[in-house]
């Protein structure tokens, strides 16, 4: 693993006990315009007032280890991607076969996640990618993750108002930024190759741990 890689992980996995151990502040009812690190609360935009609103992201953006990857939230869902990177890095090098794997499992999700796994149904079982043969899948969630935290800031450098596409519900500039510069090259150029032509510049991971770290040491109060 990459000195980078390594950085990531950490960060990850101190952000994950941080907010593990809080709970969320409650949300101020005389709020009337977020903050420049809570403009995501714009987001759900409507009828509600900006204390409900508040409320909402903020209950929709809890964040706390579990076992099932598909119900993960936002900060633990590279962690369950870990978890599976391991075992699959630790079979193609010949350092374990199928038998190991539930072990491992249970080991991996205690060293990134801290909780013991039950049963194979809620462990290594709950995925069908490996026994329909998908190896080396998973790490494309994370990354997928990490590519839009490039694609943000490029599309506003370039002019697109993504808080006011969001607020308004009309996605039409976003959707265009997406067609011209990712979506019409299809498999056309390889991800590399892509990143650098929308954003400018190659795949930096810290764009996408920023913007963890702003979002829940802020929603958190860290």
């Amino acid at each position: 693993m990459t000195r980078r890689n390594k950085r990531f992980l950490s960060l990850l996995l101190a952000l994950t006990l941080a907010v593990s151990l809080c709970v969320l502040p409650a949300a101020a009812a005389d709020q009337t315009c977020p903050s420049s690190k809570s403009d995501p609360v714009v987001f759900v935009h409507g009828l509600l007032g900006w204390g409900a609103r508040d409320a909402l992201y903020r209950a929709v953006n809890i964040a706390q280890p579990s076992l099932i990857r598909t119900e993960a939230d936002e900060l633990t869902y590279p962690l369950h991607v870990m978890v599976r990177y391991e075992i699959e890095r630790m079979l193609f090098a010949g350092e374990a076969t199928a038998k190991d794997i539930p072990a491992l499992w249970n080991r991996f999700m205690n060293e990134y996640l801290g909780i013991p796994v039950p049963d194979d149904t809620h462990g290594c079982l709950q995925d069908t990618h490996w026994s329909g043969g998908s190896f080396g899948y998973f790490p494309t969630y994370a990354l997928g993750s990490a590519y839009d935290a490039m694609f943000v800031p490029a599309m506003c450098r370039d002019g697109v108002d993504l808080t006011g596409a969001c607020a308004s519900g009309d996605l039409t500039p976003v959707r265009a930024w997406l067609g011209e510069h990712i979506w019409q090259w299809g498999r056309a150029k390889d991800a590399p190759e892509l990143i650098k032509g929308a954003c400018g510049m190659a795949f930096d991971a810290r764009y996408y741990c920023s913007y963890l770290q702003d979002k829940f040491t802020t929603l958190y109060q860290l």
